[in-house]
């Protein structure tokens, strides 16, 4: 084996390898592309017949090029800080890969590619990225010891062209490494490898990983989603907000008295941004000044357990605590609340997701949080004027948080004051009379969580409003009396069909009054109205120029998707006097039966409408988008490849939550059942069973009941033991190559002659085991020639063998069935004459 040689591929592979997983961890597939080619097409033109490299003026002219284009895209594109890093590693590694390379060149080939891997290990949390890291981390311990070997034998030849100074250059020593070399070299990379793998399994049960970062990685705004789907602003008229791609972007799991209440059949709303103001020129929904500067930020670890949770500047006497303006009331006992774990696969926004049970007829309470508690977070903003939660830092991978409101209904609300979302006028008067301006700023990210914050408590936001504030009314200011009431888009227009459509079920509203008891009802009968005169299509066409795309949906269309539907609530309903307000999140239908969790997609991102009932009742969901055509677009796919995506599905994120997300949480689960495990071994049999059986279920990742964990159990220890075996037999295997010395011929003509060559074996191992042994030094022949003079009527068979050894092995004879049976009848002539000896 010529050592340089293999380190050299390895180099090659693994930098091919490192570059293959950050396009996947980027899920970008024309990079994989072109960087594939350009990278493959390298060893044909360094490594090939003509052997070219390019020189070294245009690797540095390249390097300055990727420097360039390293400070375009954090500028100019203002792209994500990691994946511009890796982009600017990959194309050093590519452009190195074309040039003359010494030791110190694929040191760095090395090191760059070891910082690709890290990067792309900040932007995936793919199990099958997993997979290619493990695979990585192989390669990269196998070319590290491969490397000083390279290193050792370059030395070697530097210094005999010292010692030869002044005569003819000494010829480079071939680097082959023998058998026993190749051996202590596994065995060696095996100690490191286990060493490291123990080391790392330490770190990882001694450290457990959050989300959170003080650092604003992201290049994309926290106030917008990266991927399509979910977004906190809402422009009409470019397309549905549920288009988007079919990757796992959160799971839900709904909880009720500790037991899970999630069914397929059962949907629930993910609320992510609560929209209250319109630009008409821009045909955008935004959330307001004035609901931003509403924002609290308050502790994780306190949230929800005092009345001094929010992190502010020493507290005014005269300002409402917390608890005031978050609970207007008792707050429900533990037995009253519902409990969601939301799990987020892979993010850099800051929105945190509330969950809303789907509406009724007369819609839902609206969200209310009682309780927060994560480990990925340390602080946490919500404004008590829409419950809009957001991180205060960047979060980076998967974040897992547990969030708990109350159980309520819809009638049994009115008036009962108990944790319900306030309406507007509940809400104490000092946290609605800031002096609003623009947006806040964004503060950065190292800044302590008191500094973050101003005078009057407010968080920094980076949702942009449009520059565009005039309407034909003046600017659009929004304060406590016109908060989501405003509705400047033909006002008289939506007033009249609203009012035409309350007379015919029977009801009516002033529109001058501030509110009615009936504002419930009221609105309710828009939603029904809009659910049965209108149509949902995710394909309607854009309006024409100069119009309002939900003024042509209300009047023309009649046709439209989600967003269009919740805009022309809340149109109607501001028309008549109702203050309403656009929600964005999601429609979580999707249930994965093995898990117990909703499956959350950005293609199933929904909006929808929440109206302030008033005083007793406080904020109401309602869902004007017909529920039948919604279910049909978002519910669970079905057939054989849905079946086996949702069980990849499941296992990846019993990878994430396991692995990528092991929380403190997660750690004392994990220690817990293992302690259990343990315990249980100390009984029979059925016991230890019951045991692992019990420890298995514990794993909050699968949720299996006893006869699926039996299955799994039996299942691996099948695959451990099939494992065990394919082991045993490539090692065996290896050894009877080394002992036909064949271990150096092309691994076509090292199999088949391994099979043909296993005569000579047996007859080996039978010979060895009655004290005969062929010595390392000795050839066949001479070994045999041996034997027969020492007992020619013993070992006659032995020669026999050995000349049909020698005929297979170098004669290129086939082992026919003539052969065959010549050798088994050898074998057992030997075997005879042993046995007569030992009678």
């Amino acid at each position: 084996m010529n050592i340089v040689q293999l380190f050299h591929r390895l180099v090659y592979a693994q930098v091919l390898l490192g570059i293959t997983a950050s396009c996947m961890a980027e899920r970008n597939p024309g990079l994989l592309l072109v960087a594939g080619a350009v990278g493959a097409m390298s060893w044909y033109v360094t490594e090939g017949p003509r052997s070219r490299t390019i020189p070294r003026w245009a690797v540095n002219a390249g390097a300055l090029g990727a420097v360039a284009v390293l400070a375009f895209e954090l500028t100019t594109r203002r792209a994500d800080v990691v994946a511009a890093m890796g982009h600017f590693t990959m194309a050093l590694q590519l452009l190195m890969l074309y040039a003359r390379k010494s030791e110190r060149e694929y040191a760095q080939l090395l090191v760059l590619s070891l910082l690709q891997m890290i990067g792309a290990s900040v932007l995936s949390v793919s199990m099958i990225y997993g997979v290619v890291l493990a695979a990585y981390c192989v390669l990269a311990l196998a070319t590290a010891l491969l490397f000083h070997l390279s290193a050792s034998a370059e030395r070697v030849h530097q210094a005999n062209r010292r010692a030869a100074a002044g005569g003819p250059a000494p010829p480079r020593p071939a680097a082959v490494a023998g058998p026993a070399a190749r051996r202590q070299l596994r065995y060696l990379g095996l100690v490191i490898a286990a060493v490291s793998g123990g080391v790392a399994v330490a770190v990882f049960l001694a450290v457990p990983r959050t989300g959170k970062t003080s650092l604003d990685l992201g290049g994309a705004t926290a106030g917008g989603s990266p991927q399509t789907g979910f977004t906190e602003t809402v422009r009409l008229g470019a397309g549905p907000i549920g288009s988007g791609s079919r990757e796992p972007l959160l799971n839900l799991t709904v909880l009720s008295h500790d037991q899970n209440i999630g069914w397929e059949n059962d949907p629930w709303l993910v609320r992510g941004a609560a929209l209250d103001a319109y630009d008409p020129q821009n045909h955008t929904w935004y959330r307001s000044p004035f609901a931003l500067a509403s924002d609290r930020v308050f502790d994780v670890a306190r949230f929800g357990r005092t009345a001094d949770d929010a992190v502010a500047p020493p507290p005014d006497p005269d300002d409402p605590t917390p608890s005031r303006y978050l609970d207007p009331g008792p707050g429900p006992g533990p037995g009253h609340r519902y409990t969601a774990e939301v799990a987020l696969r892979d993010t850099r926004q800051r929105t945190l997701f509330g969950v809303v049970a789907a509406p009724m007829r007369l819609g839902s309470s609206g969200f209310h949080l009682l309780d927060l508690g994560s480990d990925g977070l340390g602080t946490f903003a919500l404004s008590p004027i829409d419950q809009q939660m957001r991180a205060t830092d960047a979060i980076l991978g998967p974040l897992t948080y547990r969030i708990d409101w109350p159980i309520t209904r819809p009638h049994a609300n009115r008036g009962d004051g108990v944790g319900r979302p306030p309406g507007i006028d509940e809400l104490d008067p000092r946290l609605t009379t800031a002096t609003l301006g623009p947006p806040p700023r964004l503060v950065p990210g190292n800044q302590t969580a008191r500094n973050r914050t101003s005078a009057n408590n407010t968080i920094e936001s980076r949702t942009t409003a449009p520059r565009t504030r005039e309407s034909a009314h003046g600017p659009a200011v929004i304060d406590r009396q016109t908060y989501a009431r405003r509705w400047d888009v033909e006002p008289e227009r939506y007033r009249r069909l609203a009012q035409e459509v309350l007379r015919q079920a029977g009801l009516q509203r002033d529109p001058a009054a501030r509110s009615t008891p009936d504002d419930l009802r009221v609105a309710a009968a828009l939603a029904d109205h809009l659910r049965r005169r209108y149509a949902y299509d995710l394909g309607n066409p854009p309006a024409r120029d100069g119009a309002d795309p939900t003024s042509v949906f209300l009047f023309e269309s009649r046709r439209g998707h989600c967003e269009l539907f919740a805009a022309a609530l809340v149109g109607l309903c501001r028309s008549v006097g109702v203050p309403a307000r656009m929600v964005t999140g999601f429609h979580a239908s999707e249930f994965n039966t093995l898990g117990g969790y909703y499956v959350v997609r950005p293609t199933h991102a929904h909006a929808w409408a929440e109206i302030d009932a008033g005083a007793g009742v406080g904020w109401v969901t309602l869902d004007p988008t017909p529920g039948d055509e919604v279910r049909a677009i978002h519910r669970t796919p079905d057939g054989v490849l849905a079946g086996l995506r949702q069980a990849y599905e499941h296992v990846e994120f019993a990878w994430i939550r396991m692995v990528v997300a092991f929380d403190s949480r997660t750690r004392k689960e994990v220690l817990h059942s293992v302690g259990q495990t343990f315990r249980a071994t100390q009984h029979g049999g059925a016991r230890r069973l019951d045991g692992l059986l019990a420890a298995a279920r514990r794993l909050p990742a699968l949720g299996l009941n006893r006869p699926e964990a039996l299955v799994m159990l039996l299942c691996s220890a099948g695959l451990l033991l099939a494992a065990f075996v394919a082991i045993r037999q490539t090692l065996a295997r290896r050894r009877r190559l080394a002992r036909l010395r064949l271990d150096r011929l092309p691994a076509d003509a090292r199999r088949g002659l391994g099979r043909r060559l296993g005569f000579y074996l047996r007859m080996l191992d039978l010979l060895e085991r009655h004290g005969y042994r062929r010595p390392a030094w000795q050839s066949p022949a001479a070994f045999a020639a041996e034997l027969a003079e020492a007992n020619p009527l013993r070992f006659d068979p032995v020669v026999a063998l050995t000349d049909t050894f020698y005929e297979v092995r170098y004669g290129d004879r086939p082992l026919d069935p003539d052969r065959r049976q010549r050798v088994r009848a050898h074998l057992k002539q030997l075997e005879a004459s042993f046995a007569r000896n030992a009678a």
